[in-house]
């Protein structure tokens, strides 16, 4: 857990002298006149609607090598977006825009958008108020993804979630937020990561010892977390 933390803290250093710099300017304010294309999917204030066709998604879509890629353009998994550390979104934005990370959607969406836009968007995203989701179901079946999230598995050489994305989930300017974030849009990431369908130093090794489980556990969890 010590040297995931190190590792945590390292590449956080690193990521943090660059994003900083990048979002200085975001501009909330003008920001949110620039999210109109983003609004379909991920709602005026980020926090994104669920897609009714996410319930036609299975463990074995996500976990396929190759995916189910026809289903899942057909139903695509957007994230919610409000709450969500503006650094990290600046750099998944930029990513996206550079080919580093790739999705048919967002790449598609992101072309035509300046740096500036780039830092106004992740702007007016962050200063959103995140909410909770879940279902009361999911909320039940939690207990196994809490453990998970809080201390890991060591005999697994699985660290505490916990350690790089905060006891609230709520993340650091370099890693994510994953509090109340959608269930099937957890899985789905988790999944990438395991199958290294997404780079990713720190992640890919974790997930590759996470079981179907494990994740699905994970999800719901972190769903339910304000």
């Amino acid at each position: 857990m010590v040297t995931n933390r190190l590792r945590c803290s390292a590449a956080g250093v690193v990521l943090l002298l660059a994003a900083t710099a990048a979002h200085a300017a975001g501009d909330a304010v003008a920001g949110k006149a620039k999210t109109m294309i983003c609004q379909a999917c991920h709602g005026p204030d980020g926090n994104s609607p669920p897609n009714p066709s996410w319930n036609n998604i299975t463990t074995e879509d996500l976990s396929r090598p190759s995916g189910n890629q026809s289903k899942l353009i057909a139903s695509p998994i957007w994230p919610k977006l409000a709450g969500q550390h503006a650094a990290y979104l600046v750099k998944q934005l930029s990513d996206f825009k550079a080919g580093r990370r790739k999705d048919p959607i967002m790449s598609g969406m992101v072309g035509g958008l300046s740096q500036t836009d780039i830092e106004d968007i992740a702007a007016y995203f962050s200063s959103q108020k995140a909410k909770p989701g879940g279902t009361a179901a999911e909320q039940q079946a939690m207990t196994h993804g809490e453990t998970l999230y809080r201390t890991g598995r060591p005999a697994a050489k699985i660290p505490a979630c916990a350690g790089c994305h905060g006891p609230d989930a709520h993340g650091t300017p370099t890693l994510p937020r994953l509090a109340g974030q959608h269930v099937i849009y957890i899985q789905k990431q988790l999944w990438f990561f395991k199958l290294g369908k997404r780079g990713s130093d720190l992640m890919q090794p974790i997930a590759e010892q996470l079981t179907a489980q494990d994740i699905k556990a994970l999800s719901q969890y972190l769903t339910t977390r304000e």
